[in-house]
C-alpha cells in the first residue's frame, strides 16, 4: 500500500504516491485553488477521493507555519483562507474512505525527507536551510525536529542580519531569496528571460565581475544566518536546499564565506566549530518524500 504525499504551493500543488520506503511510484500536479477555503477543500477532497482505494494515509505539506498536533495551519500569507481552520478534522469528516492525514510545513517536510534518507540521516544535530523565495530552516537537536513553543521554530526570514542598515528591509533575512539574486544578476548582464538558474551559474563559472560581486555579496548574507545559527546551536551539519542547491558552487560558497566570518569574529577560530555545509540530496521531491514520513512509524 502507498501514501499521498501533497505540496501545496501558492501556484501548485503537486501530489504523488509514495512506497513506505520513500520511494516516488508515479507523480502529477494541478493548479492550487485560492479562491476561498470552501473551493480549496473540495478540490483537496476530489483529490484524495480519488487514490483513497489505493492509499495507507495522506501527508500535506503546506506554505507558512503548521501546528500538526492540531491539525491546523497557524499563519500562512500564501493562503490566507488556511489560518486558523481545522484542515485535517475537516478532511476526515469528509473523506470516502477513513485514512490517517498528517500535516508539516513544506520546509519541515523537506527536512524529515533529508533526516530519513538524505543527507541529515545519522545526524542527531543538523538543520536544513532552504533558499527560495525566502530563507526557511529546519533544525534537528538530538535527532528531533524543533518545532519550537509556538510553532514558530525555523523563521529565519526574521533574523536581524545588519541592525546598521537604514532600510528596515535590509536589517533581517526578509529580503533574501533566490529569485531576488537571480534577477538582479539578470539585470546586470541583461540576460534572456528563462532558465535564469543556469544562465546566471554560468556567468559565474566565467567570472563575470557582475556576477560574481552579487553572488559573494548574496552567499556573505546567507553565510551570516548560518553563522548565527551555529553560534547558537553547534550543529554537525547543515544541508542547503532550495531551487539553487543543485549547482555544487552554492554550498561551497557558503563554506567559504562562514569560514571568513569565523575568522574575522575576535574568539570565533577558537571556540566556533565550523559545520559541514553541503546540498540536499532531494531537490524537488523532498517536500513530498518527507509530509509522508510521519506516516511509516
Amino acid at each position: 500500500m502507498n501514501y499521498l504525499a501533497i505540496d501545496i504551493g501558492e501556484r501548485l500543488m503537486t501530489y504523488a504516491l509514495v512506497t513506505a520506503s520513500g520511494a516516488i511510484v508515479v507523480k502529477g500536479n494541478q493548479l492550487t485553488q485560492r479562491a476561498d477555503w470552501a473551493v480549496f477543500m473540495t478540490n483537496l477532497i476530489e483529490l484524495i477521493d480519488r487514490h483513497a482505494a489505493d492509499i495507507a494515509g495522506v501527508g500535506l505539506a503546506l506554505p507558512g507555519v503548521v501546528d500538526p498536533e492540531k491539525g491546523m495551519v497557524l499563519q500562512c500569507s500564501a493562503l490566507p483562507f488556511l489560518e486558523g481552520q481545522p484542515l485535517v478534522a475537516a478532511l476526515q469528516r469528509n473523506l470516502s474512505v477513513a485514512v490517517p492525514v498528517a500535516l508539516a510545513s513544506r520546509v519541515h517536510a523537506a527536512a524529515l525527507a533529508e533526516k530519513w534518507q538524505g543527507r541529515l540521516t545519522n545526524i542527531a544535530d543538523g538543520a536544513l536551510v532552504v533558499i527560495g523565495s525566502q530563507v526557511e530552516v529546519a533544525v534537528f537537536i538530538d535527532d528531533h525536529l524543533y518545532r519550537g513553543a509556538h510553532a514558530l521554530g525555523g523563521l529565519a526570514n526574521l533574523m536581524v542580519i545588519d541592525a546598521t542598515n537604514p532600510d528596515a528591509s535590509g536589517q533581517s533575512a526578509l529580503g533574501l531569496s533566490a529569485d531576488g539574486f537571480l534577477a538582479s544578476v539578470a539585470t546586470k548582464l541583461q540576460l534572456p528571460t528563462g532558465q535564469l538558474a543556469a544562465q546566471v551559474f554560468h556567468a559565474l563559472m566565467a567570472q563575470e565581475p557582475a556576477a560574481v560581486h552579487a553572488f559573494r555579496a548574496f552567499t556573505k548574507a546567507i553565510a551570516v544566518v548560518l553563522y548565527n545559527l551555529q553560534s547558537v546551536l553547534d550543529l554537525q551539519r547543515i544541508v542547503v536546499g532550495g531551487p539553487l542547491s543543485t549547482q555544487p558552487l552554492l554550498a561551497a560558497q557558503l563554506g567559504t564565506e562562514f569560514t571568513q566570518l569565523r575568522v574575522e569574529a575576535t574568539q570565533a577560530p577558537q571556540i566556533l566549530t565550523t559545520p559541514e555545509i553541503v546540498s540536499t540530496r532531494f531537490a524537488h521531491d523532498a517536500r513530498l518524500i518527507g509530509a509522508v514520513y510521519p506516516l511509516t512509524y
